[in-house]
């Protein structure tokens, strides 16, 4: 199973930010950090507008608001929704820079530049738009956005983080895991035979651990901040 996870692993674009780091031109303005990450403007501006609406959406749910009476400044709960906004920024940016820290502590990086990330998604979408002018082959999108670009190379650093923490042992799972979370999920498993869904089974196991490994970095991490500027760019991009 572990084998078959590292193979699929290998299959997963990943993007090493190497020596042309030295000779990038700094474009972005850095504002805070986590870990030894550094977090552009430009990057919280980018975070905000695609958390904002899911924001939004989960405190109308929440609260049985309907999109003519929603407003940032009005009070939900125990406080207003620019602030449930903030924290959800937070929160996000605390994720994608720990998942971005364990993989440079891994070394399947070798640092993370926000304006280097520009560079590889223009390279990319001008590979991609050759392509198109060619009548070749493109797969996925023909061109990404920044949130898009960024999502995907995010995702495809966990695959891989996911992968190293297995193949190293960092994270492990005994066969008695593999039977309890097995017993204590029958039913997701549609009463299947464990020898059936075992690899199945298997799988979520790791997939739980890694998870639990990524929540424990992010702990640990120290995020420093200044909040009346990052409420303040919150607030710019509500208006």
């Amino acid at each position: 199973m572990k084998k078959k996870l590292i193979i699929a692993s290998l299959c997963v674009i990943v993007f090493i930010i190497g020596g042309i780091y030295l000779f990038n031109n700094q474009k972005s303005t850095y504002i805070m950090t986590v870990g030894n990450l550094k977090i552009a403007k430009e990057e919280v501006e980018m975070i905000t507008n695609d958390m904002k609406s899911k924001t939004q959406n989960n405190l109308m749910n929440t609260y049985n608001i309907n999109s003519k009476d929603f407003k940032w400044s009005k009070r939900y709960g125990d406080k207003k929704a620019i602030d449930y906004l903030l924290d959800d920024v937070v929160n996000e940016i605390k994720y994608v820079k720990t998942i971005q820290y364990i993989a440079k502590d891994l070394k399947i990086i070798d640092d993370f530049d926000y304006d280097l990330f520009l560079d590889m998604l223009n390279e990319e979408n001008e590979q991609r738009e050759n392509k198109v002018k060619n009548n070749e082959v493109v797969y996925g999108l023909e061109s990404y956005t920044e949130q898009q670009y960024y999502d995907y190379y995010n995702n495809n650093l966990y695959l891989d983080i996911q992968a190293k923490l297995i193949d190293n042992k960092t994270v492990k799972v005994t066969e008695k895991d593999i039977q309890e979370t097995y017993k204590e999920n029958k039913d997701y498993f549609n009463n299947e035979s464990f020898d059936l869904v075992k690899e199945y089974v298997e799988n979520l196991c790791y997939e739980k651990e890694v998870e639990e490994y990524v929540k424990g970095k992010e702990a640990m991490l120290d995020f420093q901040n200044d909040k009346e500027i990052l409420k303040k760019i919150v607030q710019e991009n509500l208006e």
